[in-house]
C-alpha cells in the first residue's frame, strides 16, 4: 500500500506549502471524496423507505417521498434533515502519518461502521431548536461524556448564548447561582434528572 502521508509529505517539500495548509487541503479532499462516493449514496439509498407524501404542495408532484430512520432516537427524518455518520470516532489529522488511518476510517469503511443520524433543526429567528443526534454524539466524543450529559451541556450552553439561563432557573425553581458557570451546572443537573424522570417512567 502507497504511504500517502510519505508522499503528500514529499509533495509539500517540493511544492514549497506549508504543513499546516498541506494537511488541511488532505483533510478536505478526503472528506469531500467520501461526500461523493458511491458508496455513502447506495448506503443511504438502502437505509431509507418510500412513504406517501402529505405535504399539500408537493404531493401531487412527488407522491411519494424517502424517509430516514435515526439510529439513536428512532425518528423518522427527510434527505435534507440527516448525517450519515461512522459509528467510530474520526482519527485526527494532524501530521503525515495520520493520513493513511484518517483515510481508512472515512473512506475505506464498511456498512457496520456506519449509521444514519438526525441533524441539528434549525430556524433563521431562533436558531438551533432541536439538537440533532449526530452533534450530541459529537459533543460527547469530543468531551468524553454520554449522550444525555452532551445532550443536556449543549441545551445548557445554549441558554447561557441566549442570556436565558436566569430565565431558565427561575422558571424552574432553581437556585439561580451567581456565575455562568455554576447555573449551567445546575441547568444539566436538572435537564438530567427529568430524563431519568422520563426514563423511569418508560420502564
Amino acid at each position: 500500500m502507497i504511504d500517502l502521508g510519505k508522499e503528500f509529505l514529499r509533495m509539500a517539500e517540493e511544492f514549497e506549502i506549508s504543513d499546516k495548509e498541506v494537511l488541511s487541503s488532505v483533510r478536505t479532499m478526503i472528506r469531500s471524496m467520501w461526500s461523493e462516493s458511491v458508496f455513502k449514496l447506495e448506503f443511504l439509498k438502502r437505509n431509507s423507505v418510500l412513504i406517501l407524501n402529505t405535504n399539500t404542495r408537493s404531493m401531487k408532484r412527488f407522491p411519494m417521498v424517502r424517509r430516514y430512520k435515526c439510529a439513536i432516537c428512532g425518528e423518522m427524518f427527510g434527505s435534507t434533515e440527516v448525517e450519515l455518520d461512522h459509528v467510530e470516532s474520526e482519527n485526527t489529522l494532524t501530521s503525515y502519518e495520520h493520513i493513511n488511518d484518517f483515510m481508512t476510517n472515512i473512506v475505506l469503511t464498511s456498512p457496520d461502521k456506519l449509521q444514519v443520524l438526525c441533524k441539528d433543526k434549525k430556524s433563521k429567528k431562533l436558531g438551533v431548536t432541536r439538537f440533532g443526534c449526530h452533534s450530541i454524539k459529537t459533543f460527547s466524543e469530543r468531551y468524553d461524556v454520554d449522550f444525555d450529559t452532551a445532550r443536556s451541556e449543549k441545551e445548557a450552553l445554549q441558554l447561557i448564548k441566549q442570556k436565558k439561563e436566569k430565565e431558565y432557573c427561575i422558571e424552574n425553581n432553581l437556585v439561580v447561582e451567581s456565575t455562568k458557570s455554576a447555573r449551567r451546572a445546575t441547568i444539566v443537573a436538572h435537564k438530567l434528572s427529568l430524563l431519568k424522570e422520563k426514563d423511569d417512567e418508560c420502564i
